[in-house]
């Protein structure tokens, strides 16, 4: 057992799954199609991220960071998870946004919200990733 906090967590091994593809609606596609067949549940997904290959005209690049295991008791599966691009804008639009999505999934939980420094090709450069779910499953295991 990990101690974090006031709270025991159990020990598991951190992995990342890496999506590259040329277009970053292919990416999340890719990802969403992994996430929704991957039997990982809420709980173990620890960050979404997003970047590119290179400065110019380069592969838009997703990771998702999740715990090999899950920690909590009674854990909600993740494959109901959404993606909703945002056109572009300031850090405080996409906190906007995200807050719509919320208020438009009532109970959503949301999961990352992510962006690269600038749009290629038919990419959207920053979105929200959120599950229907609210909560990861409860207390620890």
């Amino acid at each position: 057992m990990q101690s974090v906090g006031d709270s025991a967590r159990p020990a598991t091994q951190m992995c990342v799954k890496i999506f590259v593809e040329p277009s970053q609606v292919q990416t999340n596609n890719k990802c969403l199609d992994w996430l929704k067949n991957s039997g990982l549940c809420r709980d173990q997904i620890v960050s979404i991220t997003n970047h590119e290959s290179q400065a110019e005209e380069g592969d838009q690049c997703l990771l998702v960071f999740y715990r090999e295991k899950s920690i909590h008791k009674n854990p909600v599966p993740c494959d109901v998870i959404q993606y909703v691009p945002s056109p572009g804008g300031t850090w405080d639009e996409l906190l906007e946004e995200a807050s719509e999505a919320l208020a438009a999934s009532a109970g959503a939980d949301v999961l990352a919200l992510t962006r690269t420094a600038k749009n290629i090709s038919d990419s959207n450069s920053q979105g929200v990733w959120f599950s229907k779910e609210s909560g990861s499953g409860g207390e620890l295991a």
